[in-house]
């Protein structure tokens, strides 16, 4: 009877130590970074601002467009130069710091996609940098910044495409700071929105300088924003921590006040407060 119960038992212990054995090489391999494909990985370039949207709505929805910007619904708006002829490719700009590795579209001027180097998907001596910003097939995270009022550069239906002096830029070793200038001509004014990289810093500064060379005002307000959808590179993993997904900001009741993209598509939220952060 004691052989019978100690065979049962060593039986149950191998059966108990197998079962945990393959959920330990399950949740390691839950566990592992996901690396895209390179055709995931690769940056959408729409031809013009309505394809943009659409990129950005599909499949998904929740995220932000370009702002409702000032000025009657009827009003055209300068020429921007937004309907010259580009071949995709030729609107991106590369920009790579010793922390960065940037790409920026001179439609609009935006940030399209924000690589970390020394923040790896792996440990692998070939491991890929995380990517914080990308507009692809799969994803819509971009940073987004122009001009908007009476003779802002930006509306919703109509972006200005920058002129630039070369799409590659690359911080120098014995340099500390990097600026890329985007230039635009309208009706006579000229405008400049220049990018700022520092050594070891992922702060990226956004300067827009105007010379106005006619005798007329001229009057247009910052805008920036980030536009998203509600891709979530988390739901693959169900044992792995979740992150939070979606916005929170500081209001007069609450210091981390969460918004889901789920309140966002029921309505627009609305806060007045000096200081604080968003995010």
């Amino acid at each position: 009877m004691m052989d019978w119960q100690r065979s049962g038992l060593i039986a149950g212990m191998v059966v108990v130590f197998g079962i945990l054995f393959v959920r330990w090489n399950h949740f390691e391999e839950t566990r592992r970074p996901v690396v895209m494909a390179e055709s995931e990985e690769t940056l959408v370039v729409p031809a013009d601002v309505a394809a943009m949207d659409r990129v950005a709505s599909q499949p998904r929805a929740g995220q932000t467009g370009v702002p409702e910007l000032s000025g009657p619904a009827t009003d055209p708006g300068p020429d921007l130069g937004s309907a010259r002829s580009t071949d995709g490719e030729e609107r991106l700009v590369s920009v790579v710091t010793d922390v960065l590795e940037v790409t920026i579209d001179t439609l609009g001027g935006d940030l399209v996609r924000a690589a970390l180097p020394k923040h790896l998907l792996s440990s692998d001596v070939d491991g890929k940098p995380f990517v914080l910003l990308a507009r692809t097939a799969h994803q819509t995270y971009i940073a987004q910044s122009g001009l908007i009022g009476p003779n802002g550069t930006d509306t919703r239906d109509k972006r200005p495409l920058f002129d630039v002096a070369k799409h590659k830029f690359l911080l120098p070793r014995d340099e500390e700071t990097l600026s890329v200038a985007l230039n635009l001509e309208q009706n006579g004014v000229s405008i400049t929105k220049t990018y700022i990289f520092r050594r070891g810093d992922y702060l990226i500064d956004v300067i827009y300088s105007i010379n106005n060379g006619t005798d007329t005002v001229w009057q247009a307000n910052l805008f920036g924003q980030i536009q998203r959808d509600t891709y979530d590179p988390e739901t693959h993993n169900a044992m792995a921590p979740r992150p939070y997904l979606g916005m929170a900001l500081t209001t007069v009741e609450d210091n981390y006040k969460k918004i889901t993209f789920d309140d966002l598509t029921e309505g627009p939220f609305k806060s007045d407060k000096q200081g604080g952060w968003v995010a």
